[in-house]
């Protein structure tokens, strides 16, 4: 049932939709209010870089927090982190987004192993 859930959520939210108005093409995430409810009471985790823009240059992170009963529990971020403002081969800690105070997870390097069960464990989608 989760895996169904999961792919369901994939599809909709990385697949292209096409706006109603002169065919703008738009992505996933400019078309995620569409989709809310399929993440309403849901703790979310986002692994992202600061390339998860839409259209309006809102990044995903502000996004899904602007979604009415969904937590951005965690974010999961590469080399450059979630905001791009690191620099390349830059050791990152885990820390918090400075935006929005939610932990931060790096995926970059071997500060990886220092994410605990815990928190994977609380978190209800990626």
């Amino acid at each position: 049932m989760r895996k169904k859930f999961l792919l369901l959520i994939t599809f909709l939210v990385y697949f292209s939709c096409t706006s109603r108005t002169q065919n703008q093409v738009l992505t996933g995430l400019d078309c995620i209010h569409e989709y809310k409810n399929l993440f309403k009471d849901h703790r979310i985790g986002i692994i992202t870089n600061h390339t998860a823009l839409n259209v309006e240059n809102k990044h995903i992170v502000d996004i899904f927090n602007e979604l009415e009963n969904v937590e951005v529990y965690a974010l999961f971020g590469p080399e450059h982190g979630i905001r791009g403002n690191m620099s390349a081969g830059e050791y990152i800690e885990n820390n918090t987004d400075a935006n929005r105070n939610i932990p931060v997870y790096s995926l970059y390097g071997i500060i990886f192993g220092c994410i605990c069960y815990t928190c994977i464990s609380c978190i209800t989608t990626f």
